[in-house]
């Protein structure tokens, strides 16, 4: 048994924290946290992923991601902060912005709520939703949650159907 210094508790051997009072035997005192300061940072931190590449000044813009298969497209407004990407199901009560049911998902895979696009300080960003078959964008698997910059070329991997970026200032005619 470990007597607390602080209130006089036995604790069991190799405890961590008085689990009377709460002291933290590391340091001898109550565990508390601090407020961080409102300053902003001085600099950005060190990042292994793209940064964001500066845009032309465009009131509208559009991501068009396009099957090189079938040139079928999927176009989508910065106007719209979030896109979910997917496929609809009214059983599941899943309703998606841009809709792979027709995509054959069953040969692509393609989950229900599998990626999100969300529109940010003028960049459009990939987002893979923890899906079952994954997301990659230009052939590297993207984390789950963790939103990556898409850029005019890209190629985006949702499980196995290929699509292909493009930005545009306004979406071309079909």
């Amino acid at each position: 048994m470990f007597v607390c210094p602080t209130c006089g508790f036995s604790n069991h051997e190799g405890a961590l924290f008085c689990e009377a009072c709460g002291t933290y035997f590391h340091t001898g005192g109550v565990l508390a946290t601090q407020q961080l300061e409102n300053a902003p940072a001085s600099k950005p931190a060190p990042s292994g992923f793209p940064q964001p590449k500066p845009t032309l000044e465009v009131t509208d813009q559009w991501l068009v991601l396009t099957r090189e298969a079938d040139q079928r497209r999927f176009t989508i407004a910065s106007t719209q902060p979030t896109t979910l990407v997917g496929r609809s199901d009214r059983k599941a009560r899943v309703f998606v912005d841009v809709d792979l049911s027709a995509e054959d998902e069953q040969t692509f895979g393609i989950s229900r709520r599998h990626a999100r696009i969300h529109f940010l300080d003028g960049h459009f960003l990939l987002e893979d939703l923890e899906s079952l078959n994954g997301t990659s964008l230009n052939g590297r698997q993207l984390r789950p949650y963790l939103p990556e910059v898409l850029h005019d070329g890209d190629e985006v991997k949702l499980g196995s159907l290929v699509l292909k970026a493009a930005l545009q200032a306004k979406p071309a005619e079909p």
